[in-house]
């Protein structure tokens, strides 16, 4: 949440301060402000979904 919150905080000033920032073209400056933070914690969460998961040999069949 907070790389969220200071991510989105660079891209409003970078908007402000240069206004032919198109990060993503066909969404208003205003979406893209809140769509473009987004994206990392998306490659994220998919990296960890589609990563090999082993099985803990520790813990017994009932807790795994």
């Amino acid at each position: 949440m907070g790389s969220y919150l200071s991510l989105l905080a660079v891209l409003t000033v970078l908007q402000t301060v240069n206004a032919d920032l198109d990060l993503i073209a066909f969404l208003p400056d205003w979406l893209e402000s809140l769509t473009v933070p987004l994206l990392p914690g998306l490659v994220t969460y998919m990296s960890g979904y589609k990563a090999k998961h082993a099985a803990r040999p520790d813990l017994s069949l009932d807790q795994r």
